[in-house]
């Protein structure tokens, strides 16, 4: 399935997919190793706590779009699901423990 690129930067490309007449697929491909990078920079430093608040996870761009289009954007319930799950340890910045609040 051949498609049309609709938006494209130096991490990420948008690509529009007909399907058929009444049907139509928005693949987002992402490039995530800065991402990473920038998570492992982050783990390292070990950024302070501001107002009791510590940034816990680097949310790439994709999770965020898939997040907004399934409706649970605004669920922090699902966001701690999603922070905590060993499929998404890449994006966690370690604080030697779990995701209590996201």
């Amino acid at each position: 399935m051949a498609g049309r690129i609709l938006s494209q930067t130096a991490h990420k490309t948008d690509i529009w997919h007909d399907v058929d007449d009444n049907h139509a697929v928005l693949e987002l491909v992402e490039n995530t190793d800065p991402v990473l990078e920038r998570v492992r920079d982050l783990t390292e430093a070990q950024p302070d706590k501001h107002d009791g608040m510590r940034l816990e996870a680097v949310i790439p761009a994709h999770v965020m779009r898939r997040a907004y289009i399934e409706g649970w954007f605004h669920d922090e319930e699902r966001w701690r699901r999603w922070a905590n799950d060993p499929a998404n340890r890449a994006f966690r910045i370690e604080h030697h423990g779990r995701v209590k609040t996201l």
